[in-house]
């Protein structure tokens, strides 16, 4: 990485090739923050930290002072539309005023469509400004314009959160083409989508879903082992693929989703509604009423991480994992999910979903959009992974590119400088970039084979050579552009074909850690079959944990200031150093022994500042007040004097995660503080890179971890994504030297001019 002289725009050099320093995914007035001076000069790293949480912090009142206004006259059109009840006539739906669709709920909106399919119905317009000017309302377009009115109105206080969603009671209006049989709900699919389609080749026909909730709950029941008999579902809300498994049918032909095909699916469970001290009292409830309907005897593990709390028995039990952000509703756990397969939920009493969730069961495809490549954890809509991605895939669904992106490419390259943010893009030509990838995969896989007689067993990762990490806010993930997207999905359209095996053992998981802007799990990597054992997973924890601490202790003289050295047991110093905590139930996990602590680098007033925002946070809760980041001491050398206000000299410093701050988005303070601390964990992750970098590190880590609560242009973002060069190499390595493949694209064409 090039140290950067006064930045007017940031790049490093990676493979001969320059790229961006900041991510283009993070907002305007970030970039206009990180790229307006030399921080490594002018400004230490601990002003630039501190600036930047300020920044945010301000950005998000506005944002949601905006959305909270609730207007004293509801509007005209939103009482209209809020009064249409879902059971009309087909002569008063067609008297429904065309400007009053876009608020329409979703099954009377899917029963004007098929009322407009009929010969004597009415024509709907499609929603103004989206799209050609024909006179057929678009569903997919129509489903994302709403989703986004669903999303500006949520921080809205009061109102019933089951506006907006479906259920069960709307399968006849929002399935119009299916039919009921002895087995369940039969929905024919659509023989022909338009749009660019990938991993569709599973995608069944048709498929068969509960028809009742009654038929729901015991197929729940059965897939989780009967694991929440006997629970207070009160403020309880279980989201995801396992409330996807349930729904199928799985006794009818058409279902394309068996018992089998969901062994390794966790509960994911969220609790809405509570505080902190009663959230966790709950997540305890949670686990009392898993440990009574285990068998007598069986072991259990409950093993907690900085975004999750997770129950293990032995395999096959179903995991039960409680995700720790608070949220509050269940419309808000829904709106943040990344798949529309997977924005359903079960409340206890009912299955619900969002239109998208609805319409990905009816097409069999993911629709997509920006937020599913750019989306933090904790925006409105969280970004997916490669593994999810590819899963669902396996399961029938596919992904989508609607008519109205691709339509959006020809504007983007006519204003191509003006969008690009320092990237040199490939054409804005979807189906060249795909054609292209396919060409750029089969070349590897020949290579890989190498004349052998045998079908090629390929891993992910052997379409990648580890210099793929970007400035992005995915990294190493295949999906931070098209083409390196498609180079994978060729290889999935290969192993369609019979052409290869793909073993699924490892992707670009490195940017999925706990301290992933994108995912909430933190656990090191194990099979989970018949061979699983506790107390080797348990081993696997411990040197989990061990393992930054490790490296540093037999490479290193000093950390920051600290002299090694001076320890006379460093593995016994670093004891409490603990990334993921376990014990054997709740009680155990969620006490201050079993806190998450982490080593970070940190200038000494930063972490004073960040000290004292969190205590802040939890006097404000209601807590008692404590330090939740302390300067690395086994000596007892340094004390409790106070920190200079200038003092930004970089110490070691060990962070906890008290019980009061588990829960995310309790408060935005806390959230921003710990995205920067992150930002401060990677940045000196690899304590053997040039100090003098650190400032350029930390701005590109900065730029990554925006919590920009939606894309900021959705089609500029999207032309990026499309155009996006894989990084080059001048020769593909794998594995010995008779492998080396030359890149089917010239070098002229991937080297900066």
């Amino acid at each position: 990485m090039a140290k950067m002289a006064r930045p007017t725009t940031m790049n490093y050099t990676a493979n001969r090739a320059l790229r961006p320093l900041l991510s283009t995914a993070a907002p305007e007035r970030v970039r206009q923050l990180l790229d307006s001076v030399d921080w490594s000069k002018d400004y230490s790293l601990s002003a630039l930290a501190r600036k930047t949480i300020e920044s945010h912090l301000e950005a998000h009142k506005a944002y949601v002072a905006e959305r909270s206004v609730q207007a004293s006259v509801p509007s005209l059109v939103d009482l209209a539309s809020n009064m249409v009840p879902s059971s009309l006539r087909s002569e008063q739906l067609a008297s429904i005023p065309e400007h009053l669709w876009e608020g329409l709920p979703y099954p009377v909106l899917r029963r004007v469509v098929k009322l407009a399919a009929t010969p004597e119905g009415p024509a709907p317009k499609r929603p103004r400004g989206q799209g050609a000017s024909h006179n057929i309302l678009d569903i997919d377009e129509w489903i994302l314009t709403n989703e986004k009115k669903l999303v500006y109105t949520k921080h809205r206080p009061g109102g019933d959160w089951r506006n907006g969603l479906v259920n069960l009671s709307d399968a006849e209006a929002i399935f119009p083409d299916s039919v009921l049989t002895h087995h369940g709900r039969v929905i024919t699919r659509p023989s022909t989508m338009s749009g660019h389609l990938m991993l569709g080749a599973l995608r069944h026909p048709n498929i068969c879903i509960q028809t009742s909730i009654s038929s729901f709950k015991t197929r729940f029941e059965r897939l989780t082992g009967g694991l929440l008999n006997g629970l207070d579902w009160t403020n309880v809300f279980v989201a995801g693929g396992i409330v996807l498994g349930a729904l199928h049918a799985p006794e009818s032909p058409a279902s394309l989703v068996k018992d089998e095909d969901l062994q390794s699916s966790d509960v994911d469970i969220y609790i809405y509604g509570l505080d902190s001290k009663a959230a966790t009292a709950k997540v305890k409830e949670i686990f009392r009423t898993y440990r009574k309907n285990l068998p007598r005897g069986a072991p259990t593990v409950v093993v907690r991480n900085s975004k999750t709390i997770t129950f293990y028995s032995k395999y096959p039990t179903r995991r039960i994992q409680i995700v720790l952000r608070f949220l509050k509703t269940p419309k808000h756990v829904l709106l943040n999910f990344d798949l529309d397969i997977c924005a359903l939920g079960y409340d206890g009493t009912e299955v619900w979903m969002l239109p998208r969730a609805a319409r990905a069961l009816e097409t069999g495809y993911n629709v997509f959009t920006m937020s599913l490549v750019q989306g933090h954890y904790l925006s409105e809509r969280r970004a997916t992974q490669e593994e999810r991605v590819f899963k669902y895939a396996y399961r029938g669904y596919g992904i989508r590119i609607l008519p109205l992106y691709i339509a959006s490419l020809p504007t983007s390259q006519d204003k191509v400088d003006a969008i690009k943010r320092g990237e040199r893009l490939l054409p804005l030509d979807l189906e060249y970039l795909a054609n292209r990838s396919r060409t750029w995969t089969k070349r590897v896989i020949v290579a890989i084979s190498y004349h052998s007689e045998e079908m090629p067993r390929v891993n992910p990762t052997d379409l990648e050579n580890g210099d793929q990490i970007s400035s992005e806010p995915l990294q190493y993930s295949c999906l931070t552009g098209f083409s390196l997207f498609m180079r994978h999905v060729a290889l999935w359209e290969m192993e369609r074909r019979g052409e290869v095996i793909i073993e699924h053992k490892t992707w670009a998981v490195a940017s999925y850690g706990e301290d992933s802007p994108l995912a909430y799990d933190d656990t090191p990597y194990y099979t989970w079959d018949e061979h699983f054992d506790l107390n080797e997973f348990k081993k696997s924890l411990d040197n989990f944990n061990n393992s930054l601490t490790t490296g540093w202790i037999h490479t290193h003289e000093e950390v920051a200031d600290f002299d090694l050295l001076s320890l006379e047991d460093p593995h016994y110093d670093f004891k409490d150093v603990k990334r993921v905590t376990y014990a054997k139930d709740a009680d155990g996990v969620l006490v201050e022994v079993n806190d998450v602590s982490m080593p970070v680098i940190l200038p000494a007033n930063f972490a004073e500042y960040a000290n004292e925002l969190l205590e802040a946070v939890m006097i404000d809760a209601g807590m008692d007040a404590q330090r939740s980041i302390t300067r690395f001491d086994p000596n007892d050398e340094f004390g409790d004097d106070e920190v200079d206000e200038n003092d930004a000299r970089l110490h070691l410093y060990i962070w906890r995660i008290p019980l009061g701050l588990i829960w995310q988005e309790m408060d935005r303070r806390k959230d921003e503080v710990y995205e920067v601390l992150y930002a401060f964990y990677r940045t000196h992750a690899r304590i053997e890179r040039d100090p003098d970098e650190a400032p350029t590190r930390l701005v590109s880590q900065l730029s990554r971890r925006v919590i920009d609560p939606e894309v900021e242009d959705e089609f500029a973002a999207f032309a990026r994504w499309i155009g996006r060069r894989p990084i080059f190499t001048g020769y593909f390595y794998n594995g010995g030297d008779e492998n080396l493949v030359a890149n089917p694209e010239t070098e002229e064409e991937d080297l900066w001019d």
